[in-house]
């Protein structure tokens, strides 16, 4: 539930565990509390029960720290700022500088003027 991040598709009930199916179909519409009780940790939530969903209401942030506690699958959350902004900056540096290149157009433009310039007085 907690690695769901498409807002407008919330997981249906029947794609839940069958221990948690059958404590959903108990339930009524509406808020709900979810608790989990680890050997380590337990974890208390905020949800809401549809007809046919249940979704946790979880920041994006604090989804990884829950994940990480209960030793889930984070990579789809993680991100390497540092190797992003290398990438970045190394696709940047492979592209042509166009302002340059058109700086130098438009002075060889203005140099060629100024010849015809001249040479049309004299």
């Amino acid at each position: 539930m907690l690695q769901n991040d498409d807002m407008e598709m919330p997981p249906e009930i029947v794609t839940l565990d069958p221990k948690t199916q059958e404590q959903c179909t108990d339930l009524c519409t509406g808020a709900i509390a979810f608790l989990y009780k680890g050997d380590d940790v337990t974890i208390e939530l905020v949800g809401w029960k549809g007809n046919k969903s249940v979704r946790a209401y979880v920041a994006k942030n604090d989804r990884i720290h829950y994940l990480r506690l209960l030793g889930a699958d984070t990579s789809k959350y993680e991100k390497n700022k540092f190797a992003e902004q290398r990438d970045l900056e190394a696709k940047n540096s492979s592209e042509p500088d166009l302002s340059v290149v058109d700086e130098s157009v438009k002075s060889n433009n203005e140099n060629e003027e100024s010849m015809e310039d001249n040479s049309s007085g004299v």
